[in-house]
């Protein structure tokens, strides 16, 4: 390759090119532009409920590998001192099938821009087969964050407060969302 061709092995951050293109266009001034919602910070979401079925408890054991006897068999579980066969850990990630869909329509994430952040489960009684589940959603914060490649990321949490229909709390569960910036030219 001629010297004179510039190096490309250096890419370019997203301000030395948003600097470049508007330099370059008479644009000096980048604004992100979020397709997530930010008003829906607080929101609570209509209760969901679901029973935890021991078939299901089975598959989902055996989707993860898991071959622990206290997923499966009652007389185990119980001499271990459980109630009865328990849901392993993340099995209530199943419920995002039924519940999520509003959240996520009202979040109006932008396809190919937006990605799963993180889970985190605050455990705090065993999910038992037959246990009816009362799952309440809430988007309990929303932040933006520089990238570490360039670009702002906008976040959002929502928390999931499961309970049994005793109404006690079994579990807390917190799923993070990212959107990458869409850059708009002022």
């Amino acid at each position: 390759m001629p010297d004179s061709f510039p190096c490309l092995a250096f890419p370019l951050t997203l301000a030395e090119r948003s600097d470049i293109i508007g330099k370059a266009s008479g644009l000096h001034e980048i604004e992100p532009r979020w397709h997530m919602d930010k008003s829906v910070l607080g929101k609570e979401y209509p209760p969901f409920q679901w029973t935890v079925e021991k078939g299901k408890i089975k598959e989902f054991a055996d989707a993860i590998n898991d071959p622990n006897p206290v997923y499966r068999d009652e007389k185990y579980a119980k001499s271990e001192g459980f109630a009865g066969i328990i849901a392993p850990p993340t099995f209530t990630m199943v419920s995002t099938f039924i519940s999520h869909d509003e959240a996520r329509e009202e979040l109006k994430r932008r396809p190919g821009s937006s990605l799963h952040g993180e889970e985190e489960f605050e455990y705090l009684k065993p999910i038992l087969a037959g246990d009816v589940l009362t799952g309440q959603m809430k988007t309990i914060k929303m932040f933006e964050k520089q990238g570490s490649r360039g670009g702002r990321m906008l976040f959002a949490v929502i928390e999931t407060t499961f309970t049994n229909q005793k109404g006690e709390k079994v579990l807390v569960a917190r799923e993070s969302m990212l959107e990458t910036e869409e850059e708009k030219a002022k």
